[in-house]
């Protein structure tokens, strides 16, 4: 069993949705948007960013929204993990868009995370060989985990279909 944000097109792997979700905005707890409800493209001009890498549909995405809104980002860092993003954002060094995955299960106090619009989707799916049924015991921990994920994240978190 694996979880992956990518969207995998393989034929040896049978890949199931575990949820959907939209992105936040992380900023420093003391940032000048901190405070604010809702963070747009047009708030983040300017802004020291840290982005997942390019290779990473969810960066093509972005990428349009704050092409689209004639946003220019400063891009500091990359990473290919949000809890990396997250350490710049906690550092002071830079603002980010992140999964609220990583958001919920986040344990400082240096970072605020805020929702972002336009809402970006993203992805979580299980992953598992295709070859064969997966035992029960895959289908009862993956369960699991869906309904963990689902109870830890808020109704504002998720995309529904």
């Amino acid at each position: 069993v694996g979880f992956a944000v990518v969207p995998v097109n393989k034929q040896s792997t049978h890949a199931e949705s575990l949820v959907a979700t939209r992105i936040k905005c992380a900023v420093p707890r003391h940032h000048r948007l901190a405070s604010h409800a809702v963070i747009t493209p047009a708030d983040l001009q300017g802004e020291h960013f840290a982005s997942v890498t390019g290779m990473a549909d969810s960066r093509l995405h972005i990428d349009s929204i704050f092409a689209a809104h004639g946003v220019e980002r400063v891009i500091r860092f990359e990473s290919q993990i949000s809890q990396a993003l997250c350490s710049f954002v906690e550092a002071g060094d830079a603002v980010a868009l992140v999964d609220v995955i990583t958001a919920s299960e986040y344990r400082g106090d240096g970072i605020r995370f805020v929702p972002f619009e336009p809402a970006v989707r993203l992805d979580f799916t299980v992953l598992m060989p295709a070859q064969r049924r997966p035992p029960v015991l895959a289908q009862t921990y993956v369960d699991f985990v869906r309904k963990h994920v689902l109870t830890q994240l808020s109704a504002e978190d998720l995309f529904t279909d």
